[in-house]
């Protein structure tokens, strides 16, 4: 059931993306932040993947209708660690409507890691973290039907691709 859910999921949003008038284009200013060096430096796909799988859903591309994605979200199994892709100190540690048990890192000079759809926390608001260090568990908290994880980086409160910053 849950192939069939996906396949007609991954159907649709195929779809979708055809409808759209053209592909996801960066705006000047999310090239003028990405270019930037901050909390995590220019993007230069000097970090791991917070967990492991595979890329579902791409930054920019279609979502739902005129929706597109801010993040990334990488399928994974059940349970799989989440980690924190550089130091930082964790600002938020909850349950997220739309995004489920949620983590976000600040990593300083307004650069944020976020990590959603988790089954299980693994860290609290106001604890300092290292890069590598397990910070959650992957689920399908947010109302996802499948493992996953959502992953986005912000940069002075707007979103970026986060494949500039990750292999």
């Amino acid at each position: 059931r849950e192939q069939q859910e996906l396949a007609a999921y991954q159907k649709k949003k195929a779809e979708q993306e055809k409808k759209s008038d053209k592909p996801y284009q960066p705006t000047e200013t999310e090239k003028q932040l990405t270019r930037k060096t901050s909390g995590l430096g220019a993007g230069k796909k000097q970090y791991a993947l917070p967990t492991s799988g595979s890329i579902a859903n791409r930054f920019g591309s279609v979502q739902m209708g005129e929706l597109r994605w801010k993040g990334i979200v990488i399928n994974s199994s059940n349970g799989a660690a989440v980690q924190a892709i550089a130091d930082g100190r964790v600002i938020l540690a909850d349950w997220l409507q739309g995004y489920g048990l949620m983590v976000v890192v600040d990593h300083g000079a307004g650069d944020m890691s976020l990590y959603g759809y988790n089954q299980r926390l693994s860290v609290q608001n106001g604890q300092f973290v290292k890069r590598g260090q397990k910070i959650a568990e992957v689920g399908s908290s947010g109302g996802q039907g499948k493992s996953s994880l959502y992953f986005e980086i912000r940069r002075k409160g707007n979103p970026v691709n986060p494949l500039n910053w990750v292999k």
